[in-house]
């Protein structure tokens, strides 16, 4: 039997829920990322639930089993890193759940950014985490790279957070 990953499939733009809500019917186990946002219309604001990466979902499966998953309307296909299924490591998808839960302000950015100072977080609900440090309007924030996916976590910091 082989190993179950979470792998990361790429769906038609807004699909991302529909898709979500058909895995877990087909009792696959699937991963949503969703934040909260504020979402302002001509005539009101309310908080809305949306997909942390745009267009990604993670589904834990053996790796026979993704054209099954390429099966369910609105996937479009599998995300591919040197020419393999690309997946996240269960590390990694904690992280992102960490991350949600925390209520910290979150910005997904495409592609690795090359600037900036590593550093190790010593305290705090991220304390081990290994990220770089970026300087924004004058806060601190935290970027956490998830180089399976090309993409980038920035997540805001506490000012009393010990970093090394």
């Amino acid at each position: 039997m082989t190993e179950k990953k979470w792998y990361t499939f790429y769906t038609r733009s807004r699909f991302e829920k529909k898709i979500y809500l058909e895995l877990l019917k087909q009792n696959f186990e699937a991963y949503l990322p969703l934040q909260k946002v504020l979402r302002q219309w001509k005539d009101r604001k309310k908080m809305v639930e949306v997909p942390l990466f745009s267009s990604y979902i993670f589904v834990k499966v053996e790796r026979h089993k993704i054209s099954e998953i390429l099966k369910i309307n609105g996937v479009a296909r599998y995300i591919q890193f040197n020419n393999q299924p690309a997946y996240l490591r269960e590390e990694e998808i904690e992280l992102i759940k960490s991350f949600l839960d925390s209520n910290s302000e979150i910005e997904v950015l495409d592609g690795a950014l090359k600037e900036g100072t590593e550093l190790l977080i010593k305290s705090g609900l991220f304390t081990g985490y290994k990220g770089k440090i970026v300087k924004q309007a004058g806060k601190n924030k935290i970027v956490v790279e998830i180089e399976s996916m090309n993409k980038t976590l920035l997540v805001s910091l506490d000012a009393n957070v010990n970093l090394e």
